[in-house]
């Protein structure tokens, strides 16, 4: 069964994202763009990130890592 691109049509994120190149530098273009200033709820620290994220990149990864949420 092939998927075609116009079944995603309706996901406002992903053609947000196609805009924007591939990689880190596309994705920070990104977030310059659509992202807002948010304070990290694990440690407090000011980040810039979409308005659903609540945690900077070090606390992001360091949760994926196993490390505690608080």
């Amino acid at each position: 069964m092939a998927i075609d691109d116009d079944d995603f049509e309706d996901d406002d994120e992903i053609e947000l994202f196609e805009d924007y190149e591939d990689g880190e530098i596309g994705y920070a273009r990104f977030l310059q763009a659509h992202g807002v200033e948010r304070t990290c709820t694990r440690c407090g620290v000011l980040f810039r990130g979409m308005p659903d994220h609540g945690h900077c990149n070090t606390c992001a990864d360091a949760i994926e890592a196993g490390h505690p949420v608080d």
